[in-house]
């Protein structure tokens, strides 16, 4: 049997509390690898955070290809194909290649 390996990263362990404290801290004159160790946050997160000078929500995941619209028109081009039994495959779609 395989070892299930248990995820030792924390994402988002933080809270926009902590990061506004720690921002603090650093304007104040301590160091970010410090601030950043004393409050439990990431350096690189701290230091991104510092450099654009404010404290923003976090944004996991992937960024978003189309937009709602986009989809829709997508959805029932892809459905009106369907109807017509005009076999799409994946690989056309994404290529754009639908034959119209």
């Amino acid at each position: 049997m395989p070892k299930k390996r248990e995820i030792s990263a924390n994402k988002v362990s933080w809270s926009t509390e902590t990061i506004e404290a720690a921002l603090k801290a650093v304007t104040s004159g301590e160091s970010i690898r410090k601030s950043a160790a004393r409050f439990d946050i990431s350096f690189s997160t701290l230091k991104n955070r510092v450099k654009a000078g404010k404290c923003y929500d976090p944004s996991l995941g992937r960024k978003c290809v189309f937009n709602e619209d986009e989809e829709k028109e997508i959805e029932e081009h892809v459905l009106l194909l369907s109807k017509l039994y005009f076999g799409l495959i994946l690989i056309k779609l994404r290529r754009n290649e639908t034959g119209s």
